[in-house]
């Protein structure tokens, strides 16, 4: 028996050599992580180093929501792409997704591809009627939405509206409606692959605080003096795909301040009471992927926010006479 296994045992071992050496060879990983600097595509920073690094992150975490709409080859299920710090992207990915990014990133993909003009306009309804007249035309098919009339489609937030008569005519009564509030956004031009911004921003000053100063005589109170914004934030970043369409990542922001601003009244240790205002800031955000051909509109529903909701209506009109905008 040991003679037999000292003879089996070679032949063992070269059979096994033989087969590894006739076994089709498994191909490399074509998947490597590498990091990019995106600061280029992020917005000037803001006045202090806090409010610069807060900036800086939301914008990058918008471009990167954008990026992995956009980004050709298309992402894997396998292949992933995140944010870093405050001006980073790390990309797990083939080859030509890093050499697709690398290209927008130094802008070699942008400098020639003017897009058209982002328009934004926004349309507020009591929540009630939002519901009853715009809600439920949305549900019907894009060509074929009637203002105030159910839809026979399923529930949507996001739908492409269709050039033509229908979409022409549900613009027209909701724009029209007494009980609507209309906003328009300055239009701003885009360029393939670089994020456009447009917003209406509102500034309320209010009394934050008092600084207590002693006198020789009294205490005295000086008001501290504080801002508080609120309005809406638009940005979009956009890629022309083979078809003619253009494949449109946007992200929409809705700050609402609530009036009048609450109060609160103290003595602060001074005598002669006085008064602080606490501002109360309620925020809704959005974000859709579309693809869009010339003439469509993208209309969002909006989540309600202190008793009305929203229908933010967005379009990428014709270059001719496109403002600067911001990049």
């Amino acid at each position: 028996m040991r003679i037999l296994s000292c003879c089996l045992l070679p032949c063992l071992l070269a059979s096994a050599l033989l087969a590894q050496e006739s076994a089709p060879v498994k191909p490399a990983e074509d998947r490597t992580a590498r990091i990019h600097d995106v600061g280029k595509l992020l917005p000037a920073a803001e006045a202090t180093p806090e409010a610069s690094r807060e900036a800086s992150r939301s914008a990058l975490t918008s471009l990167a929501s954008a990026v992995r709409v956009l980004i050709q080859p298309a992402l894997r299920p396998d292949e992933e792409l995140q944010t870093l710090g405050e001006r980073w992207l790390v990309l797990l990915g083939r080859a030509e997704q890093h050499t697709w990014l690398e290209q927008v990133t130094v802008g070699e993909l942008a400098e020639a591809m003017p897009l058209g003009q982002l328009q934004v306009q926004m349309v507020a309804f009591p929540a009630a009627q939002f519901a009853m007249h715009v809600w439920t035309a949305l549900q019907d098919e894009p060509d074929t939405v009637e203002f105030g009339k159910p839809g026979r489609g399923t529930t949507r937030e996001v739908v492409v509206l269709e050039p033509g008569a229908a979409t022409d005519a549900f613009l027209k009564a909701a724009l029209s409606r007494k009980d609507a509030v209309a906003l328009e956004l300055e239009p701003v031009a885009m360029t393939a692959l670089r994020m456009a911004s447009t917003a209406k921003i509102n500034q309320t000053s209010y009394v934050r605080d008092f600084a207590i100063e002693a006198t020789p005589r009294a205490l005295v109170a000086d008001p501290v003096v504080d801002v508080v914004q609120d309005g809406l934030t638009v940005q979009a970043m956009a890629a022309p795909r083979a078809d003619g369409s253009l494949g449109l990542s946007l992200s929409a922001s809705l700050a609402e301040l609530h009036r009048p601003i609450p109060t609160f009244t103290t003595s602060l240790g001074v005598g002669k009471p006085v008064t602080i205002q606490l501002p109360n800031v309620t925020s809704v955000k959005v974000e859709a992927k579309v693809e869009l051909r010339p003439g469509q509109i993208v209309a969002i529903a909006m989540p309600k926010i202190a008793g009305k909701q929203c229908l933010l209506l967005v379009k990428v009109a014709a270059a001719a006479g496109a403002s600067s905008g911001k990049r």
